[in-house]
């Protein structure tokens, strides 16, 4: 006779899965052109370049420091108590500790440190997408989930640059008004802008988030070199031929977005909206 095995599910803890589910700002990133390189490269380059360049970048973000070794450990980015980490081959989760102001400023800064990294080394470039809300975070089994990382992975995919923007959600938890040449612009380093979003997000525009302007990472706080070598296309021109703007369209959009936010927003080399 055929023995046959059935299948069945324990029920979860319903006070434990209650506590894991909290209010937290999160953040996805994610590694721009990463898929491509990683086809098209021989894996230990690909591990020792991009990989090692953003791991050494996230980790200077968050902690302004470099790691003590050359080894690549997830374990150095979760050893400190600004922000939560998880990472995925070309996904990063970063989120806040907790729900307070000052674990919110963290999250934003880590974020803006990165991009400001990130935008000025040609070999990487980003894209970030944050929100608030619940969130089921489980460090112990490694399990996330929630509408605000569901919220934050559609604002990331559907900006058309490399830098970062914040949904509606993540908007209300900010103060209204900060002050521009202030301690508060740098300890929520966000700026109202006309984010540049894809054609076919506008059209689906599930968030609701793109009708009007919403708030960006502000990136050009750090202090940098006032040029324009970071938004060459590579480091022998400044634009694309006609041949690489058609085969390259994303890239190249992407380019002059970036490059339009630096040249409008950042104080330090004129920014034509940032005379104050």
């Amino acid at each position: 006779m055929e023995r046959r095995q059935t299948y069945s599910t324990r029920p979860f803890d319903k006070q434990a899965v209650k506590s894991k589910i909290q209010k937290r700002m999160v953040a996805v990133c994610d590694i721009l052109g990463f898929s491509k390189t990683v086809f098209e490269t021989p894996l230990e380059l690909v591990v020792n370049g991009p990989l090692n360049k953003f791991y050494n970048a996230l980790l200077f973000a968050i902690e302004q420091k470099l790691p003590s070794n050359g080894n690549l450990a997830l374990a150095n980015l979760q050893s400190q108590n600004r922000v939560g980490v998880q990472w995925f081959s070309d996904t990063v989760l970063i989120y806040s500790i907790d729900d307070s102001q000052k674990s919110l400023q963290e999250l934003l800064q880590t974020i803006s440190w990165l991009l400001f990294i990130t935008v000025f080394n040609r070999h990487i470039r980003i894209r970030v997408g944050i929100s608030y809300g619940d969130v089921y975070i489980d460090n112990e089994n490694k399990i996330y989930v929630g509408p605000a990382i569901v919220e934050a992975y559609k604002m990331e995919q559907a900006q058309e640059w490399s830098g970062g923007a914040l949904t509606k959600s993540a908007e209300q938890v900010i103060p209204p008004m900060i002050p521009p040449c202030s301690a508060d612009e740098f300890k929520w380093p966000v700026i109202p802008y006309n984010v540049p979003i894809k054609e076919d997000a506008k059209r689906v525009n599930e968030l609701n988030d793109f009708a009007n302007k919403t708030l960006a990472i502000n990136w050009t706080l750090g202090i940098h070199p006032a040029n324009d070598n970071y938004f060459m296309w590579s480091k022998d021109k400044e634009y694309p031929t006609a041949e690489e703007a058609n085969l390259y369209p994303d890239i190249e959009k992407k380019r002059i977005n970036i490059k339009r936010f630096h040249d409008e927003i950042c104080r330090q080399c004129g920014g034509t909206k940032r005379k104050d």
